[in-house]
């Protein structure tokens, strides 16, 4: 009964704490809207349409959040928010299907049963019978395939239910890819700018300079067809000088904002030792002599670099039509091995500038490098996973702290939410830092936008998780002792797999209750960011700047949600044979997440970069893993019952779901990953068709006026190479892959702040 209580802890516990967190949300949602609905106060500085207001009540902002359709959130927060959340949408209806079959058809089937463990005879009337002595088992084990009999001619039950969940699973997914290719496709067809860019690396020495790209590109598609030709060039010393810019200048205005009259102004000791010599200046106007000469260098090395281009090995290229960017992105573009590699161009906001100038062996040589770090990392962080999993089985905490024994056993309900709840905290709070590890990995590598970065991360931690979370927790207790039977007969893990699924059925349960209900209500509540907030806005935040700062919203993590994501739907399909009754946990799990993400996307993250979800595909790819892994271990664990009749007639299954796999693949990822020519050849040109032949915007140079811009994403451009008056614009749009260094010289605050510091572990927690 050790297993029921803890189960009825942890349900307890975190049905408790999701409650509260709805609530805390739904009272402090609109006396606190800089923290829950910040995209609504920041509608006039955007151009994006007005948002839909949440309806009243107390979770009146549930309705809202669920009635809004695809085209409205598509139009509101974008591609990559709505394929994401069609993603939690698909785990609500593939699981809610799942959990109405699993619990008409598996309950009663596995109740009906004797214990699969009693000690079971022939009957000599009828050889085909089974006679068992003992009891039914008790408790949650009763309503598992654990309490099946060996050659129980009830395991056609669980049998037909593989069939019927795998098919669920794949029904659903192909309507998402379908959604998918139609939403790329139309995303394609506005026009964005970076669908008329590409990325070219790798431009060999030779030709790395803005006229020789320029000429190779009009070579193949005239003049009129190049707009513009950004060069990637090395700018690290004017970003130094950018970023001490912006720490002078955040001071600057802190000491004009606290500035109070009949008091002495700050001041600052200079060329002395810690508190003695040198002398005493005032603070404000030594650090305004110090910007004065910030300006001075940034404007003298943009000159030099304007005047004497250093090669560049990287450049966007912006063409006309997007027929000309589609076809040369998916083209061998030159003949020579490591050069000239043309791909689609990232958003300008997402490019990542240092990565995107390294060349072809430089991101080889790396790349390998992170996969042996990948490897030793996922081997070596089993062992602390299995001591953290070690530590929070009772007996194992009692034994290393005695003085703890008395209050576990003074209280069953202590040691009952002990058991159910610590273990499930203490693993997800040790998998939490993996994010941040493995962001460090995918930087290295080379990838040259943001994103592209992050959805490393993603298919990084998935597998991660697939290793350390699933297969570790799993057979923790038997792996080692079975390491050698591994070893001589590998095929055996299929029969490792079958006989320790049915045993941590409990833990996985308490896992994905703990994330249903009580992360996902947190991310919403965010607690540690109200605090936060107040003691910023209290104590520390004078200036506008630092105001908006203490509540400017971030961007939303997908590293470190959608491989979580990922990992729940493997769970569930493991655990909804063997144990259906986690079916209305996993429907609750992403019921929850739908709700949160949704909300959160819409109302209070603001989008760093927009990809057109070319993640997506990668989602596709390891929803289908974990259906394999699913199949596979229904094989062992049937194997392990001595279902001899129907192991074999699992295969087709299986090859199905490959077949399935492979031919969706060859379907959908190229129709939804580029744009067909014959439809990039009907859409609109780059919003250039009243420029008159003599316009001069191919190799012209973008950027900032001479005094510092307000705008730190200006993107004028050199108005002597713009002789239309409608090429503007279009001239600004091409500008937008311009080095920041040369476009501005203003910069945000960079670097290590105690509150960031602080936001980043509130994240975690």
């Amino acid at each position: 009964m050790s297993e029921d209580s803890s189960f009825v802890a942890a349900l307890t516990f975190n049905v408790g704490v999701g409650l509260g967190f709805f609530f805390f949300f739904s009272l402090c949602r609109t006396r606190l809207p800089q923290l829950y609905s910040p995209q609504i106060l920041l509608e006039g500085e955007s151009n994006t349409l007005p948002l839909p207001r949440p309806r009243g009540g107390l979770f009146g902002w549930v309705r809202t959040v669920w009635a809004l359709s695809d085209e409205e959130y598509f139009a509101h927060a974008g591609l990559d928010a709505l394929m994401y959340t069609s993603f939690l949408r698909f785990g609500i209806y593939t699981f809610a299907v799942c959990a109405v079959l699993g619990l008409a058809l598996l309950l009663p089937v596995n109740m009906s049963a004797y214990g699969g463990t009693a000690d079971c005879t022939v009957s000599s009337l009828n050889a085909t019978a089974l006679v068992c002595s003992s009891s039914r088992l008790a408790g949650l084990t009763a309503v598992t395939l654990a309490n099946i009999p060996a050659q129980d001619s009830r395991l056609w039950a669980h049998f037909l239910s593989a069939y019927l969940f795998v098919l669920t699973t794949l029904f659903f997914l192909e309507r998402l890819y379908r959604k998918f290719v139609l939403f790329r496709n139309r995303f394609f067809s506005e026009g964005h700018a970076q669908c008329h860019t590409v990325l070219v690396r790798d431009i060999p020495t030779p030709d790395a300079t803005q006229a020789a790209v320029h000429d190779r590109f009009e070579a193949l598609f005239g003049s009129s067809e190049v707009v513009h030709v950004a060069m990637v060039y090395p700018a690290s010393r004017i970003a130094k000088f950018l970023a001490a810019r912006g720490k002078v200048q955040h001071r600057l205005d802190h000491l004009e904002a606290t500035r109070k009259p009949g008091k002495q102004p700050p001041t600052l000791r200079l060329d002395g030792f810690l508190w003695w010599g040198g002398r005493v200046v005032d603070e404000a106007t030594h650090l305004s002599e110090v910007l004065r000469n910030l300006d001075a260098s940034i404007a003298v090395q943009q000159a030099r670099m304007r005047a004497a281009p250093p090669p560049a090995r990287a450049a966007f290229v912006t063409l006309r039509s997007m027929a000309a960017a589609t076809m040369v992105a998916q083209s061998l573009f030159s003949a020579t091995r490591y050069t000239w590699t043309v791909t689609q161009a990232p958003e300008a906001r997402d490019v990542h500038w240092g990565n995107a100038r390294q060349g072809y062996h430089r991101r080889y040589i790396k790349g390998w490098v992170v996969h042996a770090c990948m490897a030793v990392l996922v081997v070596f962080w089993a062992i602390p996973v299995t001591a953290v999993a070690s530590l929070t089985t009772l007996d194992r905490v009692t034994s290393l702290f005695p003085f703890l024994d008395p209050l576990v056993e003074s209280s069953p309900a202590v040691r009952a939410f002990l058991e159910g709840v610590l273990p499930t905290l203490a693993l997800t709070l040790f998998m939490a830092v993996l994010p941040y590890i493995l962001l460090v990995f995918a930087t290295m590598q080379g990838f040259p936008s943001h994103s592209a970065i992050k959805f490393s991360v993603i298919r990084k931690l998935f597998y991660f998780q697939v290793v350390n979370v699933f297969f570790v927790s799993l057979i923790a207790g038997t792996v080692f002792s079975a390491l050698g039977d591994l070893v001589e007969s590998p095929e055996s893990i299929l029969t490792l797999l079958g006989e320790a699924i049915p045993r941590t059925g409990v833990f996985f349960t308490n896992y994905v209750m703990l994330r249903a209900f009580s992360l996902h209500p947190g991310n919403l509540a965010r607690l540690f960011d109200v605090a936060l907030f107040k003691i910023r806005t209290k104590w520390f935040a004078r200036t506008p700047a630092e105001r908006a700062e203490a509540w400017s919203p971030g961007p939303f993590e997908y590293e470190s949600h959608v491989p979580t994501d990922m990992l729940m739907v493997l769970i569930g399909l493991t655990y909804a044979t063997v144990a259906p009754a986690m079916l209305p946990f996993s429907l609750a799990y992403f019921a929850t997440a739908f709700t949160v993400n949704r909300y959160n996307m819409l109302y209070v993250h603001k989008r760093k970069f927009e990809t057109g979800a070319v993640f997506f595909p990668n989602i596709f790819d390891r929803v289908m893993a974990g259906v394999v892994i699913y199949e596979l271990t229904m094989v062992g664990i049937l194997s392990i019952k001595q279902a001899v009749l129907q192991v074999p007639l699992l295969l087709p299954l299986l090859a199905y779901t490959l077949h399935f796999w492979v031919s969706r693949n060859r379907t959908y990822r190229r129709i939804g990953s580029v744009l067909a020519l014959d439809v990039a050849a009907r859409l609109p040109l780059l919003r250039v068709a009243a420029l008159s032949s003599d316009t001069e915007v191919s190799t012209s140079t973008c950027h900032c006026p001479p005094t510092p811009a307000t705008d730190p994403d200006c993107t004028i451009p050199n108005t002597d190479t713009v002789k239309n008056p409608s090429a503007p614009a279009t001239q600004a749009r091409a500008c937008e892959y311009e080095i920041p260094e040369l476009r501005t010289r203003t910069a945000r605050r960079k670097g290590i702040t105690v509150f960031g510091v602080l936001s980043k572990l509130g994240s975690v927690i």
